[in-house]
C-alpha cells in the first residue's frame, strides 16, 4: 500500500510540473541529471519517508520528494529562474497535490552548476508531505 500511495504522490507532483509547461521533459526518476537529454527538464522522485502512529487506526506518514530541475544555456540564471519559479508556484498553489496528501510545502532549494558538454545549472527542491493511511 505504501509503495502504491507514494507512486500515485510522485505521479501528483510530476503532473504539477508538467501542467506548468515550463520543461521539455518530466520524468519520475533518479538518474545523473546532469545526462538528461532535453533541458529544461523535472525529474521526481523521493527522497525519504517517515511513519509514525496517529489515531483511529491511521499511521501519520511524511515523505520527502526531490524535484530536480535542470536548464542550460548561455546565461544559466536567467534560463534557471523562470523554470525554477513556476515550479514552484505549481507546487504552491496546490498543496494537497492533486489531494494525494494532507499537505506539502517546499522545505528547501539548491543550486548547482556543472559543465559537461553544454554549462548546465541545476536546483532540487525539496518537498514534505504529510499524510495518513490505514495502519496494516
Amino acid at each position: 500500500m505504501a509503495d502504491t500511495r507514494r507512486q500515485t504522490i510522485l505521479k501528483a507532483v510530476a503532473d504539477l510540473v508538467e501542467n506548468a509547461k515550463v520543461c521539455k521533459t518530466v520524468e519520475r526518476m533518479h538518474p545523473n541529471p546532469w545526462e538528461v537529454a532535453n533541458p529544461p527538464a523535472a525529474l521526481i522522485y523521493p527522497r525519504w519517508q517517515k511513519k509514525s502512529p496517529a489515531p483511529d487506526d491511521q499511521v501519520g506518514s511524511e515523505l520527502s520528494v526531490v524535484i530536480a530541475v535542470i536548464v542550460e544555456g548561455p546565461n544559466l540564471q536567467d534560463a534557471l529562474e523562470p523554470v525554477l519559479t513556476a515550479v514552484e508556484g505549481a507546487i504552491n498553489a496546490d498543496p494537497s497535490l492533486g489531494g494525494t496528501v494532507d499537505d506539502s510545502r517546499i522545505t528547501d532549494v539548491q543550486f548547482e552548476l556543472v559543465e559537461i558538454t553544454a554549462p548546465r545549472a541545476g536546483a532540487y527542491v525539496f518537498i514534505e508531505c504529510d499524510y495518513d493511511e490505514p495502519r496494516s
